[in-house]
């Protein structure tokens, strides 16, 4: 979010999000990853039990967005929810085999939340700072010794791991800081693309990267260097054009109200 538009994080940090704001496009998203954990927490081994599960949990989500976060999905037609209903339970059955192979043999913890403390130079001081967080599985092969992260996506585009590399870095970071280690692999669970499981290597060159943009998210933070984006595309589907200084209201040399931008 930071990279996409720093004043977005200024106002989320602010509790600016609008009510009502429409979640359709995360939506299906949403409902394979709640599949996954509670079939995991629930029946791990159960095969062929999670696209029963589908239905029930759409509505028990759709309501949890509406009550807890004041969020609606506004679905496009009067299929649409049909539509989105079939492809999680198609998106399910496929992420069943990633599951049983690289998840149930293992020790595993499903929507891990996690605040970690790490120190960086903010114009040379030393400050801390609280990564806040969560990881859709953390696994642990106590044998080997090793740690992995595996995220659910509920994407089409065979392409989109690319913008989760630095996610999935700071993922490797997190657990590097709490268990002294690094992951051996952070990968993609992507069932409706043609590479299924999309390991991302965590290379050191990544790492000194991440941490090279910790920094500056928090240099700017700490200067409150916090400018909106020039990149209107950003701004399509924003939660917070409401109150965001690029959509106020102004009134322009003819006299007339328009907006900022």
């Amino acid at each position: 979010m930071f990279e996409e538009c720093r004043q977005k994080v200024k106002l989320l940090r602010s509790g600016k999000r609008a009510h009502g704001a429409d979640s359709r496009i995360f939506f299906p998203g949403t409902v394979v990853d709640r599949v996954v954990r509670d079939w995991l927490l629930e029946s791990p081994g159960d095969l062929g039990r999670m696209p029963t599960m589908v239905e029930a949990i759409m509505e028990r989500e759709e309501e949890l967005l509406i009550s807890n976060e004041n969020r609606v999905v506004k679905w496009k037609d009067s299929k649409d929810k049909a539509q989105v209903l079939a492809d999680c339970a198609e998106a399910v059955t496929r992420i069943e085999p990633a599951l049983m192979k690289y998840v149930v043999p293992y020790e595993y913890m499903v929507d891990y939340r996690f605040r970690t403390k790490l120190t960086v130079p903010v114009h040379g001081i030393p400050t801390e700072l609280l990564l806040i967080g969560a990881m859709d599985i953390l696994v642990r092969n106590p044998a080997a010794d090793w740690w992995m992260v595996l995220d659910v996506k509920m994407t089409k585009d065979d392409g989109y791991w690319k913008k989760t590399q630095g996610q999935l870095s700071f993922y490797d970071l997190q657990v590097e800081l709490e268990q002294g280690k690094p992951t051996i692999a952070c990968a993609l669970l992507q069932p409706m693309c043609k590479e299924q499981v999309k390991v991302v290597a965590m290379t050191e060159e990544r790492r000194t990267e991440l941490l090279s943009h910790i920094v500056t998210f928090a240099t700017a933070m700490h200067d409150d260097n916090l400018p909106v984006t020039e990149k209107i595309k950003q701004c399509l589907y924003c939660d917070f054009k409401h109150a965001c200084p690029k959509f106020a209201p102004v009134i322009n040399a003819q006299g007339k109200k328009t907006l900022a931008f």
